[in-house]
């Protein structure tokens, strides 16, 4: 199955480096939209109804936090990774508190970091699963 993400990211040099680590997965076929403003964010994720968005907080058209709550505001159920500059702890809670499924400092996030958080976002483990998984772990 082709999974669909919108790369949200106004630096040219950034935006190609996020979208080539998405590109050369094995097994996971992708479809990578790529957008530099949040306004263009809007109108492909309207359209292209995609599985995740990949999104940056300070873009030209929005900046911070507001980035997330306007693109959550439109489209609540939508999954979002947000990659930053800037990022704490309280930070990330804040954010993830917001909808966020994760966030990341661009600066700081390993090649191995950021596919996990994608191929996590794109296909995420049931609770139950987990949960499961932990009780057998406990018994060994």
């Amino acid at each position: 199955m082709i999974k669909n993400i919108v790369m949200v990211e106004d630096d040219e040099d950034d935006r190609r480096i996020f979208h080539n680590l998405l590109l050369p997965y094995d097994d996971l076929l992708l479809n990578v939209y790529t957008c530099s403003l949040l306004s263009s964010c809007l109108a492909t994720v309207f359209e292209k109804k995609p599985d995740l968005v990949v999104l940056d907080l300070n873009l030209p058209d929005s900046r911070g936090i507001d980035t997330l709550n306007t693109l959550i505001k439109r489209f609540p159920e939508q999954n979002v990774l947000v990659m930053t500059g800037d990022l704490d702890e309280d930070y990330r809670f804040r954010l993830v508190e917001l909808g966020a499924i994760n966030a990341f400092e661009k600066g700081t996030i390993t090649v191995a970091e950021f596919r996990k958080s994608v191929v996590e976002a794109l296909y995420p483990v049931q609770k139950t699963y987990l949960q499961d998984w932990y009780q057998k772990q406990s018994r060994h």
